[in-house]
């Protein structure tokens, strides 16, 4: 018998599950699965450790960047008069990760079913966003599928570039933080003992205070209660401080904290006003009326002080007030959203406003990005110094006594 790790959808729940079956060969496999109302499986055999990958990549979500290509994808096959089921067939063996292989497999078979491309993406929320549902939605009512998944695309292809900016500018303080670590580390575990245990011991130097501090860091970090309980203790820590950084509470808090810094903050805030401006405008530009536009943005935002923003102004727009007046009263919207606002709705292209709005954000997230990070640069170096100095002081600091003793 061999086993087989397998991850299928459950016809009696319509959710996605994972587990292992054992049978003589990958066919009877499918058939034992198929008897316990599990289709559309995937399988592997469990004898390595790709299969554990495997098992991690169906957790995550699928990767921005495959999903904006499927999509321009499946756009290019429907406009070429391929319909749904064979594109979606197609998609799969595109091999754009296991966790969307699966949901292109689930999609195929729902549509070919009966099901509403739309209807069947709403069964993975953990893959298509409401905004994707709803754009899809939109597009199979008035009949511009094809046009809608275009903007669905240019609308995650923005998205990736406001990403991979938002996190290139990690990457520097990430770099000289991990340089300083190691340069600790070299001269605290290599070049200091051999310093103490060599010269200073056999001259008999008495050490400096600042030398018994570096000597002290040394010893706990080469301590063995240190390994067995204050390192694990650390990383669980960070691990329990990434998961609680992904919870509700837990991103409210951080967003709360990183307000707090001035030159964060204002990349945050734009951030937030980018991400706003171009889901309104990929949505007013596919014909959704402005409550569901807002409904299904507050869906997808992650600034929690856009977001209860926007619970607000839903209640005002159902009550007849107006929207710009109403973005205009709150304090988690710029200025120059409230004026692009007033601007398309005057001239009756909100969408295009929307669009030159989000575009301008943009680059005033590039302008701010490089302006903090110019100001960061010069901050870190002397954050490093400071450290690296410290420890080159208490090396050499007895030295200097040394010589100047003889």
């Amino acid at each position: 018998m061999k086993r087989y790790f397998y991850s299928a959808q459950s016809v009696e729940r319509g959710s996605l599950v994972s587990g292992t079956v054992e049978a003589p060969n990958e066919h009877e496999a499918r058939i034992i699965l198929a008897k316990r109302g599990l289709e559309w499986a995937q399988l592997r055999r469990e004898r390595d450790l790709s299969s554990w990958v495997t098992r991690l990549r169906l957790l995550s979500p699928p990767s921005l960047i495959h999903l904006a290509l499927a999509t321009r994808q499946l756009s290019v096959m429907l406009n070429s008069g391929i319909d749904v089921v064979r594109s979606l067939d197609v998609l799969q063996m595109a091999d754009y990760g296991p966790r969307l292989n699966l949901a292109w497999s689930d999609l195929a078979n729902h549509v070919n079913k009966g099901y509403s491309l739309s209807r069947a993406m709403a069964r993975h929320p953990g893959v298509f966003s409401p905004v994707f549902t709803g754009l899809v939605k939109a597009g199979e009512s008035s009949g511009s599928l094809v046009s809608n998944l275009n903007s669905l695309a240019d609308h995650l292809e923005r998205e990736l570039r406001l990403r991979q900016k938002l996190s290139s500018a990690l990457v520097y303080p990430a770099f000289v933080f991990g340089i300083c670590c190691l340069a600790i580390l070299l001269l605290t575990q290599k070049v200091l003992p051999t310093l103490i245990n060599g010269v200073f011991k056999e001259t008999g130097t008495n050490l400096p205070l600042i030398t018994q501090s570096v000597v002290y860091l040394g010893n706990l970090l080469n301590s063995a209660w240190f390994f067995h309980i204050v390192l694990p203790v650390l990383l669980f820590g960070l691990l329990f401080s990434v998961h609680y950084a992904r919870t509700p509470g837990g991103r409210y808090r951080m967003q709360w904290i990183l307000k707090r810094i001035p030159g964060v903050k204002l990349v945050l805030r734009a951030a937030a006003a980018a991400r706003f401006s171009r889901t309104m405008g990929s949505l007013n530009a596919c014909g959704i009326p402005l409550v569901h536009s807002l409904e299904l943005t507050d869906m997808v935002l992650s600034d929690y002080e856009m977001s209860f923003a926007i619970d607000k102004i839903i209640a005002g727009v159902e009550e007849g007030e107006s929207f710009a007046e109403l973005l205009r009263s709150s304090e988690a919207f710029p200025a120059i959203v409230v004026g692009f606002t007033e601007l398309g709705q005057e001239t009756g292209s909100l969408a295009k406003a929307y669009k030159h709005l989000s575009e301008m954000l943009e680059e005033e997230i590039d302008l701010l990005l490089n302006t903090l990070m110019s100001a960061l640069e010069p901050l870190m170096i002397g954050v490093m110094g400071a450290f690296v100095g410290y420890i080159v002081i208490a090396m050499f600091l007895p030295l200097y006594q040394m010589l100047n003793g003889v």
